[in-house]
């Protein structure tokens, strides 16, 4: 089962601390959010209900036209509902991203922030191209066609493995398969899971794959 992009460590072997970054939901965001999501910059640094730079989703899986850059992967969101509850979640639908657009609400987003240095997992699809060694370094997008899980409040998000090639701007390298037993090139689609980095960030322009 799919479980969007999970922070495993540094490229020099530091462990990741826990340490968030914080920021709000962008107004004009109109789908779920789920932890493990992978985020990104709004195009817009207009001042919305007192915050400027608001973070949306990046479903993209480009820094694409409309200016979303790739900023964090999603921890868990607060915010107070139509009832006027305050909530803590590891995700947020549709329709509560919606109102609280509309009540001039914001939703805060606690993220792991993203560098060309952190090493995730996650998994790959393998739909259309099969996960080989000799995929090591090349780029690929992260699909988040799928969602998520209302009951896990986890991301459906996974590698595109028809996506490899060298593009620049396809946010994952692939680095090699997560050490875990019985996990290898060649199980079942939807089950291999994999270690990447960040091709392309908010803070570094893409860098070309080595392979495609």
């Amino acid at each position: 089962m799919a479980y969007g992009l999970v922070p495993l460590r540094y490229q020099n072997g530091s462990p990741i601390t826990g340490g968030l970054a914080k920021g709000v939901i962008d107004k004009d965001a109109s789908t779920a959010f789920f932890k493990g999501d992978l985020i990104g910059i709004a195009d817009s640094e207009e001042n919305d209900n007192g915050a400027t730079g608001r973070v949306r989703g990046g479903f993209t899986v480009t820094v694409d036209t409309t200016g979303v850059i790739n900023a964090g992967i999603v921890s868990y969101f607060e915010y107070t509902d139509a009832n006027g509850k305050f909530q803590v979640s590891k995700s947020v639908t549709a329709a509560e991203v919606a109102a609280a657009s509309t009540a001039a609400l914001e939703i805060t987003v606690y993220y792991t922030p993203i560098s060309e240095q952190l090493i995730c997992k996650c998994i790959a699809d393998d739909v259309g191209t099969t996960l080989a060694r000799t995929h090591i370094h090349s780029n690929f997008a992260f699909e988040t066609a799928t969602g998520g899980s209302a009951i896990t409040g986890l991301s459906g998000g996974m590698l595109d493995s028809s996506s490899t090639d060298t593009t620049s701007t396809l946010p994952l390298r692939l680095v090699g398969l997560y050490n875990v037993a019985n996990n290898d090139w060649g199980n079942t689609a939807g089950t291999v899971e994999v270690e990447v980095m960040f091709a392309s960030t908010v803070h570094k322009a893409g860098v070309a794959g080595l392979t495609s």
